[in-house]
């Protein structure tokens, strides 16, 4: 049920409601696809942060790359 109660926070704009519901969460996938979520509609720290917590690496670089944040591109690449 949070994963869903996650994801739809996040499709109504409350990011930080979502956001929390999918770091709680052990399942590696609701991280995933809550990241797809913030990555539609340009939330792309976010996206990256949740990217990485679900263990989906190049998707996280990439929003990072997006969002020019070369630290945490540099951290991924190792």
């Amino acid at each position: 049920c949070y994963s869903g109660i996650a994801r739809c926070s996040l499709k109504i704009g409350d990011i930080r409601k979502g956001v929390e519901l999918a770091l709680k969460l052990p399942n590696k996938q609701v991280k995933r696809d809550c990241g797809v979520i913030l990555e539609s509609i340009r939330q792309y720290m976010e996206a990256g942060n949740l990217y990485e917590k679900g263990e989906s690496w190049d998707k996280a670089a990439n929003v990072y790359i997006r969002c020019k944040n070369w630290t945490k591109v540099g951290e991924l690449l190792s």
